[in-house]
């Protein structure tokens, strides 16, 4: 056996025991040999787009363009290779959407700098997306859409999960580039630790979105953070302000109550005084009643007397012969 079917081997091995390592489940379920090239072309497609977006020279799709055993071998490590698969599709669509002018799947933030308060509010002092290199790289990816915009749903997860993939293919090509046992620089291995360059090379580059989409976000947090802070502050002033204006508007009410009570107070002393009054000339007016009473009693009782005495004259001179009336002639009669 020649030292390039020792280094396959070698290359096979790796690849089942990483894949073994990281998810024996799906190892057994799908890990069926043979599709290395379909996850070259893959991994091919996707890192086209990503070169493309971020306006990158073209070495690791250069790499993977031709078919490569060893290669091949490395990516045969993933463990889940469908999600991978899915995965680069998804990139692939996911730029073309962009390129299209569609809608990016990004996550809208909750930062908004509309309002009405007292003072005016900070809005988030977002990137720059004429100058900023990460929204140079995500945009085009269809990654973000605006500048407040997070890398957030299903296109990032599938540049997450295809950094995974090559991450796995990249750790099984050293593998098996430091477990061929051969000068890396001799002609029997440069197969075996070229593949690891190129696998390399494939994984720096599906790096570069997620390392943005880590930037960018950090970015927006720190815009939102700084304008949270900032706001608070105006929010504490602003409130300050208003307890300063209720304090002010208590104190004219207490000044207001006190004048009230004053005035009521008056009123009251007025009133009691305009009562007391005539309570007095009712008291003289009862007093003249009373008076005018006692004096009528006194007339009526003189006038009595008179007519009393007036009786007895006319008695007597009214005195008649005997038989008409009995006793006329008795004194006092």
């Amino acid at each position: 056996m020649n030292r390039t079917h020792v280094s396959s081997g070698v290359v096979m091995l790796v690849s089942v025991a990483l894949a073994l390592l990281y998810s024996p489940a799906a190892f057994a379920a799908e890990n069926v040999p043979g599709r290395g090239a379909e996850l070259q072309q893959a991994l091919y497609d996707a890192l086209v787009v990503i070169e493309k977006a971020g306006k990158l020279d073209s070495t690791a799709s250069d790499g993977l363009y031709w078919n490569n055993p060893d290669v091949a071998q490395a990516l045969e490590a993933m463990p889940n290779k469908e999600q991978f698969l899915a995965a680069t599709r998804g990139i692939v669509r996911l730029s073309q959407v962009a390129r299209s002018g569609g809608q990016a799947a990004t996550e809208e933030s909750p930062i908004s700098a509309s309002g009405e308060s007292g003072s005016s509010a900070y809005p988030p002092n977002y990137p720059d997306t004429s100058t900023d290199v990460d929204w140079l790289v995500l945009h085009p990816l269809g990654l973000v859409s605006n500048n407040h915009t997070r890398c957030a749903g299903s296109g990032f997860a599938y540049y997450q999960a295809a950094l995974v993939g090559a991450n796995i293919s990249l750790t099984a090509a050293q593998l098996a580039c430091d477990a061929s046992g051969c000068d890396p620089t001799g002609i029997v291995c440069i197969s075996v630790c070229g593949a690891t360059k190129i696998v390399q090379a494939a994984y720096l580059v599906a790096k570069v979105p997620v390392d943005a989409c880590e930037s960018w976000d950090a970015k927006i947090g720190a815009a939102e953070n700084e304008a949270s802070f900032r706001n608070s502050g105006t929010m504490l002033s602003d409130l300050s302000a208003h307890d300063d204006r209720i304090r002010a508007l208590l104190a004219t009410q207490s000044s207001a109550s006190a004048e009230l009570s004053a005035t009521l107070q008056a009123h009251d002393a007025a009133v009691k005084s305009l009562i007391a009054g005539f309570s007095a000339r009712l008291n003289l007016h009862d007093a003249s009643l009373d008076k005018h009473d006692h004096d009528i009693k006194m007339l009526l009782d003189q006038l009595m007397t008179s007519v009393v005495a007036n009786q007895l004259v006319i008695i007597k001179l009214l005195k008649t012969p005997e038989g008409r009336r009995p006793g006329w002639g008795k004194e006092g009669y």
